[in-house]
């Protein structure tokens, strides 16, 4: 199955009131296919179509580098996948070289202001482009970033969750972890597409866009590496709580008056493989003990999983939770002007 590198949903008119055109953008997780979150990303445009008052929301969703391999020259050890520092880096760029499309469909003006979505990991790297951006602005000066919309956030300590400890203890044999790849890309070799995207489709409950989507990846060339290699330095890269005390806070000066609503927004599941709920707990007490903080958090109470894009269902609630927020930022512009 062909899979897409990005999605690009634009607003379908023009905001007939304060004129604000803003850029969301979509950061996955990891395995990094935007695939698996189009019908997600396709719900957020139509309810953002019908709640539109005062912003143009245009949306955009592009694959993390690596997990297309007609995008890659195929992996070796001399050159080996993209770590997270490369997709920090490369999530950044590609941001800052968003515009307004102009009519003639080039690339136009800056967006007025740009709200990063993240899921799972995409929410460590959402974290980290806000941070480096605060600290030195100079690489994309035209940008500016006002909100971020964290999904299922793996932003601390991911080893120390169920998945992660599991992970973590497959890594320390050496052999499976220099050759856990070429193994499963062995196996994987001699059962049929078919088979997984029935395996996916019906033994997992996927949708059926997300089971061709899983199948695909199960049988491409480098994906489940690449997959691998991130997941190894997520495991000791995500720990402490490193971020600047200002990175929570709101912006300075008149701004800070202006958008009285949440920097940060936190969606997390009730119960979360890759999240421990001891730490997931532990940092929503410092975020809501901040004097100055600006944080919206919501666990779930029900039982949407951590890979909620594998289910039309919980892509949809996931959605309006979005939206919802979403919904905030235009109201408070429209309420200003």
């Amino acid at each position: 199955m062909a899979t897409k590198h990005f999605v690009f949903l634009p607003a379908t008119r023009p905001s007939p009131k304060t004129g604000a055109h803003a850029l969301v953008y979509f950061i996955p997780g990891n395995p990094g296919f935007v695939d698996w979150y189009e019908p997600f990303l396709k719900s957020l445009r139509a309810q953002l179509d019908d709640i539109q008052q005062g912003v143009a929301f245009d949306i955009y969703g592009r694959s993390l580098p690596g997990f297309h391999d007609d995008e890659h020259a195929p992996f070796t050890s001399a050159s080996p996948p993209y770590n997270l520092e490369d997709h920090i880096t490369i999530s950044y760029e590609s941001l800052s070289q968003r515009r307004i499309p102009a009519p003639d469909g080039s690339a136009g003006q800056p967006y007025d202001f740009v709200v990063v979505i993240g899921h799972s990991v995409g929410a460590y790297i959402a974290l980290e482009i806000f941070q480096r951006h605060k600290l030195d602005p100079s690489p994309a000066p035209h940008l500016k970033l006002h909100h971020g919309i964290l999904l299922c956030p793996t932003i601390t300590h991911i080893a120390r969750s169920q998945c992660g400890r599991f992970f973590t203890f497959i890594c320390q044999f050496s052999f499976l972890n220099d050759h856990l790849h070429r193994l499963l890309r062995f196996l994987l070799f001699f059962v049929p597409y078919f088979v997984l995207y029935a395996w996916c489709r019906f033994l997992m409950r996927f949708s059926p866009r997300a089971a061709a989507t899983a199948a695909g990846f199960l049988k491409s060339r480098d994906a489940i590496w690449q997959t691998l290699y991130m997941g190894r330095d997520e495991m000791t890269a995500i720990a402490d709580d490193e971020w600047e005390e200002d990175l929570w806070e709101v912006l300075k000066g008149d701004e800070e008056h202006r958008q009285r609503v949440p920097k940060f927004m936190f969606l997390f599941a009730k119960v979360d493989h890759w999240v421990s709920c001891e730490l997931r707990d532990e940092f929503i007490k410092r975020m809501r003990g901040r004097k100055k903080g600006s944080t919206e958090i919501v666990i779930d109470g029900g039982n949407f999983p951590h890979a909620f894009c594998t289910k039309e269902v919980c892509s949809m609630f996931v959605s309006e939770q979005v939206r919802d927020w979403l919904g905030k930022i235009q109201n408070r512009r429209v309420e200003l002007e």
